[in-house]
């Protein structure tokens, strides 16, 4: 019997604490509410615990910027789209992107959209590359998007090829090809096998 009761107290003494349960804070529940789309109700939660929480003082004042972009929706342009995400992901952290952003996904890339043509235009490579990306990431297979991509790599494909044609990389001065393999890497995306190939040239001929 003795046996019995010492086995029964050894397994008791040995079983691991039941770990506390974080207690949900009112910022959390006002993120909550932002992620749901009810703006107007996670902001005035974050003004009620604003004065004894330090999240809901700088998410306030993120939330606040937010709903006065929010409304100007149809008008904002890419800066402010920007803005408008960035708000976003600040608020929600690792919770979002709200609802509010992805039922928002089309017009926010048609906005980057129409960014990365008038930079094509302007042979701001860069940032044409940048916005096509951001407006396939709110719309995946956005087709003009896309458009820009393609057409942008295979201006760096030939770029890339009239390197080597006569071994011009071979024979001619960094300074003259080292500006042609940056510009090859403004036309590509950094996961790019050509950009990657024009990077690692300029590291090899940077003086």
């Amino acid at each position: 019997m003795g046996f019995v009761i010492l086995v029964a107290f050894a397994r008791t003494s040995v079983a691991a604490p039941t770990p506390p349960v974080a207690s949900e804070t009112r910022w959390d529940k006002a993120v909550m509410r932002f992620v749901g789309g009810d703006l107007a109700g996670a902001l005035s939660l974050a003004q009620d615990c604003s004065s004894t929480e330090l999240a809901c003082q700088s998410g306030r004042k993120d939330m606040e910027e937010f709903l006065k972009l929010s409304k100007k929706l149809e008008t904002l342009d890419a800066e402010g789209m920007s803005r408008l995400l960035a708000l976003d992901k600040a608020i929600t952290g690792g919770r979002g992107p709200s609802t509010f952003v992805q039922s928002a996904g089309p017009r926010v890339a048609e906005v980057f959209f129409r960014s990365a043509q008038k930079a094509k235009n302007k042979r701001q490579w860069a940032r044409a590359v940048e916005h096509s990306r951001r407006a396939l990431e709110a719309v995946p297979g956005h087709t003009g998007a896309m458009g820009i991509l393609n057409e942008l790599r295979q201006k760096a494909r030939n770029l890339y090829e009239s390197l080597f044609v006569g071994y011009r990389s071979k024979d001619s001065s960094p300074e003259d090809v080292i500006p042609i393999y940056r510009e090859i890497m403004a036309l590509t995306v950094p996961e790019d096998e050509l950009h990657q190939k024009a990077r690692s040239w300029v590291e090899k001929l940077a003086p």
